[in-house]
């Protein structure tokens, strides 16, 4: 499925400019997957089709930084899911989830792919 999304990018003309940049995409889109319940050597059309509807919810500008960046939406949205079990986030969670909002405005992705009205309701408490 790596190799998927990989074509996926390469066909909207999205490429690594490196091997750094391609083993970070892969770590990223590894990880993606994992949380979606898709193994990687998974190549079916159901996960096919459940990945391509996800990855045009995507702008086709951010398709690299997303999956660059992609352990930082994932910690945004933990963050986010911990918030909504029981309403209240540590400190220490909210000086790191507003760390990971800078991360993620000076990758040039800010709040377009995480919950921002949760993330803005955390944060709205920070001390």
């Amino acid at each position: 499925m790596t190799e998927y999304i990989l074509d996926f990018m390469s066909e909207r003309g999205i490429d690594a400019s490196s091997q750094e940049e391609l083993a970070r995409m892969e770590e990223g889109i590894s990880r993606y997957l994992r949380e979606n319940g898709i193994e990687e050597k998974e190549d079916g059309e159901y996960y096919r089709g459940y990945v391509d509807r996800h990855l045009r919810t995507i702008a086709s500008g951010d398709l690299k930084a997303y999956f660059i960046h992609y352990a930082l939406i994932s910690d945004v949205n933990q963050i986010a899911i911990e918030h909504r079990c029981d309403g209240c986030v540590p400190e220490d969670r909210k000086r790191t989830l507003y760390q990971l909002m800078e991360k993620l405005y000076s990758c040039g992705l800010g709040e377009k792919y995480i919950p921002i009205t949760e993330v803005k309701e955390i944060l709205g408490s920070l001390s």
